[in-house]
């Protein structure tokens, strides 16, 4: 499982090799690399370390939820979005137009997805957030730089509630799942909508080189 985890800098070279092959969007992928790292900023909204580090190995075992509250954080925060899932998303829209890259980008995203919550090393939320914030990668690699300010405004939206509501969040279970689905399934759609348009521009692209 620990070796799943790890293979994102392998999937990253894989990725932007398939993104070359297939001649689709590769200086695209390349600099969403680069942006990604805005996440090493957001993290200091919401400082904290994933479950795996604050319970260490007792995580496997039974126990009660934790009455809500700031603990010290001794480790380094990693988590609110999740750079991982968010890289993953990432490749994964840039090389739809390669069938095979297309089918083993998405069982990474699910891998990834299940490995950093089994491991300990992010929570739920830091998933659902990963989903704008691929959105925000993509559109703002690719110019759409409308799509990707709702998309961190987004982001934002959720960080900021999580510091200073976060009592009303976990007080109103029900509109926290609500607005977590509604957060993933409008990312979903955008990063659809999007992948339709990088597959027409390309289309466009090579009846206009081959013309």
């Amino acid at each position: 499982m620990i070796g799943a985890y790890q293979m994102l800098p392998t999937m990253m070279v894989a990725g932007y090799g398939w993104a070359l092959f297939s001649k689709s969007f590769s200086n695209h992928l390349l600099v969403s690399y680069f942006v990604t790292a805005i996440c090493a900023a957001l993290y200091l909204i919401v400082p904290a370390s994933g479950p795996g580090f604050l319970l260490g190995g007792s995580l496997a075992a039974a126990h009660s939820s934790p009455a809500i509250g700031l603990i010290p954080l001794s480790y380094v925060a990693n988590c609110i979005p999740s750079a991982h899932l968010s890289m993953a998303i990432t490749i994964w829209f840039f090389n739809r137009s390669n069938v095979i890259a297309r089918r083993v980008c998405l069982a990474f995203i699910f891998v990834t997805g299940f490995t950093t919550l089994a491991l300990g090393e992010h929570y739920l939320i830091d998933l659902v957030l990963s989903f704008p914030f691929a959105l925000f990668v993509v559109s703002s690699t690719t110019g759409r730089y409308r799509r990707a300010a709702a998309a961190m405004a987004c982001v934002l939206l959720w960080l900021n509630a999580i510091r200073v509501a976060i009592d009303t969040l976990v007080n109103h279970p029900v509109w926290l799942w609500v607005a977590a689905a509604v957060t993933i399934a409008g990312s979903s759609v955008y990063l659809s909508m999007s992948s339709a348009e990088q597959v027409e521009h390309e289309t466009s692209m090579k009846e206009l080189v081959a013309a």
